[in-house]
């Protein structure tokens, strides 16, 4: 798999984050509050954006690991099975006489 190969999904989300919080951002800025108030919204909403983005990502990077996880015990068990399977097949013997 290439390094740069990104899910689809994934992008889609990640433009879906970044249009809601630009959207946010610039009706923040046009609403009609003083400066100093605009600025500590922004402030407020960033750090809980922030926070919810980091809490996600971890989610799916435990997500990951898991599925990785499982896969990799999976791999184990199929060689173990194969190599089991293995010393079931006996060697055809040259009928030569």
């Amino acid at each position: 798999m290439k390094s740069g190969n990104h899910s689809g999904a994934g992008m889609a989300v990640a433009g879906l984050a970044a249009g809601s919080l630009i959207g946010f951002a610039a009706g923040m800025l046009y609403a009609p509050k003083r400066g100093e108030e605009t600025r500590r919204d922004l402030n407020n909403k960033y750090n809980e954006a922030r926070s919810r983005m980091r809490y996600k990502s971890g989610r799916v990077k435990e997500a990951l690991k898991s599925k990785t996880l499982k896969r990799s015990e999976d791999e184990k068990a199929d060689r173990d099975e194969m190599i089991a399977s293995e010393s079931d097949i006996k060697p055809i013997e040259n009928e030569t006489s």
